[in-house]
């Protein structure tokens, strides 16, 4: 019986995706059509990102090879940032924009274990309370002029089945 009421007393953790379920888009296609804005070819070279984007998701192929080929495309520099960032904050999804107090009262208990980048992540889940050590996600490389030439590859969300490693590493219940 004892044993039974020390688990009830456990906090349950909660683990949010960042694209499409905190916010209802794909940050990284989103970034590549602000930095794009004037390109001639954007409409091709965004619809070959979303392509890519779609195959990762599909697990037609892996992750980093998803992150790679898009990289190979997206020409953003890290002052895209602050229009991608104002972006998301307002594609923000209802259900959670619903439940601020929710995020906000329990917000040493909620993960964000995503895909995406950190230097857009954070800065929209703090206003929800989500601290950046509950963050869990992949970087950008920046290059000189801040542009962005690359992403970690020695995060664990850059890996292949990335997210459970995670999980598994940080001991998530």
């Amino acid at each position: 019986r004892k044993n039974r009421m020390n688990k009830r007393k456990e906090k349950i953790k909660m683990i949010f995706d960042f694209d499409s379920t905190f916010i209802r888009l794909e940050a990284l296609d989103e970034l590549a059509g602000i930095a794009l804005e004037n390109h001639e070819n954007k409409k091709k070279i965004l619809a070959e990102i979303v392509k890519t984007t779609k195959l990762g998701m599909e697990g037609k192929i892996s992750f980093p090879e998803s992150l790679a080929r898009r990289f190979k495309l997206l020409s953003a520099n890290k002052k895209h940032l602050p229009a991608l960032i104002s972006h998301l904050k307002k594609n923000v999804s209802q259900s959670v924009r619903k439940n601020r107090k929710f995020f906000k009262n329990n917000h040493s208990d909620i993960y964000i274990i995503s895909g995406g980048f950190e230097e857009y992540i954070h800065p929209v889940v703090k206003d929800f309370g989500i601290r950046r050590s509950n963050i869990i996600s992949n970087g950008f490389i920046f290059g000189r002029g801040g542009k962005i030439i690359g992403f970690d590859k020695k995060r664990t969300l850059a890996e292949k089945n990335g997210k459970a490693k995670a999980v598994r590493d940080k001991k998530i219940q």
